[in-house]
This record gives C-alpha cells, structure tokens and sequence, in this order.
C-alpha cells in the first residue's frame, strides 16, 4: 500500500472525500518554486499575475483540495514547510501530502498493483467527471513521482488511461476542445506524458493548434475566459 504514517511534524489533517486537485501538475510546482522568496499572507491574483485568470483560479481550486491554503486563500502551515523545503525534506513532505489528499483511495484501490480501470473509477466516486478525472489522474502520477509513492506499471504504460467525457451542451463543446488541448498541452509541459510517452514535438503542439475550436463571440463570460486561458497555455506550449 502507497499509505504510511506521517512523521512527526507532519500533521496535514485526514481531508473529507472531494474533487482531488487537477491543475497541471507543473503550475503546481512552478508555484512552489515561486513561494522561496516568502509565502504572502494571501494567494490571490497580486501574487499569481504570471498567470491567466482561468489558470489562477483552477490552482487555487487545487490549493484548497490540498488544504495547502483555507477557503479564504490564507496559507496554511504544510504550505509554509514546502515552500522553505529542497531536497530529502520536501519529497517527505510531498509524501506526507500525498498520504492525506489521497486517502479516499484505501482500501479499494493499492496504488502498487491497480488497473488504470479501477482508479478511474475511484475518481469518478469523488464527484469528478469527464475530463476533470482525466487531469486529476494526471495531477496524482506527476505526484507520486515527485513524492516517492510506488505505482503500478499498468499505469504508467502508453494510452494507460481513458478520456472519457460525458456529452455536453452545443455551447460547451468548442471549450470541451479547447480545454482537451490545452489540457494536454500542459501535460506534456508538466514531465507526466514524457515520463511515460517520451518527449513532445513541435509537430504534436502544431496539430493541437490545427484543432483548438474558433472563438464565439456567443459564448458567455465564463466560455470565454477560460477559452483564453486555454489559447494562452497552448501558446505558451508551442514555445517550449
């Protein structure tokens, strides 16, 4: 089993069963890395303004999975220790992490040996769906990595994983798209699709482009923001 006690000064409270976090695992990191000069007394968007609004709030969504920081984006303690950990110390609190935000898997699902199957499934009883279960398996094997946890190797090979989506209205179809695309842009930004499908190419993020849906004057605010967000990782993609 992937579970093991929290060492002493640890203490990352057992969280109730909620959508696990599903931001690319990079922006999350990225974060991280950010808080070495200091950890504000807030995360809002004075402290994330590298970022797109689409993208700061859907780490903050995370953040809070995590219970990194409270429903009025005050950082907690745990946030504070991995800000300030390199090396040895932060895989073990990484660990630690990863102990409590995935806790809802046991004792159905032992990371060790389980069918890329029955972990959707477990992700799906959460209240994820589509391909919000996709990103937050995504988020979890980037993770696992970083924190040490064993996987199992059926999880790790090539298209291991499903995309299901359930279907949607017309209106949400073109930001399905681009969120797809987007979406996986960011995976293979992240190391998680390298580590198991080798690096991206130019080629592969030219042909997201070709496929990401034309914008709709008709779509609401909330279509169109995070329409924007999703052009702007692609972009930022491309670059890479």
């Amino acid at each position: 089993m992937f579970l093991h006690p929290m060492a002493a000064g640890d203490s990352i409270e057992p969280r109730h069963r909620a959508i696990p976090p599903y931001v690319p695992y990079r922006t999350f990191v990225t974060f991280l890395d950010s808080l070495k000069v200091g950890v504000p007394s807030h995360v809002d968007k004075s402290v994330l303004k590298s970022m797109s609004g689409g993208v700061q709030a859907w780490l903050k969504a995370s953040l809070r999975a995590l219970r990194l920081i409270d429903a009025a984006s005050v950082p907690q303690d745990a946030l504070h220790k991995l800000a300030a950990a390199e090396g040895a110390v932060r895989k073990r609190l990484l660990k630690s992490l990863f102990t409590s935000t995935y806790g809802f898997l046991v004792p159905s699902v032992d990371l060790a040996v389980t069918t890329p199957a029955k972990l959707e499934s477990a992700f799906f009883d959460t209240g994820a769906s589509g391909d919000t279960v996709r990103k937050s398996i995504a988020f979890m094997l980037a993770f696992a990595k970083d924190a040490g946890v064993e996987l199992s190797p059926h999880l790790l090979k090539r298209g291991a994983m499903s995309r299901r989506t359930p279907r949607r209205a017309p209106a949400k179809e073109g930001l399905r798209s681009a969120d797809d695309a987007a979406g996986k842009a960011e995976e293979q930004r992240s190391g998680v699709v390298d580590s198991v499908h080798g690096p991206p190419s130019r080629d592969w993020a030219e042909q997201l482009l070709d496929k990401f849906p034309t914008f709709d004057p008709a779509w609401n605010d909330d279509l169109k923001e995070k329409w924007f967000a999703g052009f702007e990782r692609l972009m930022s993609a491309r670059k890479d």
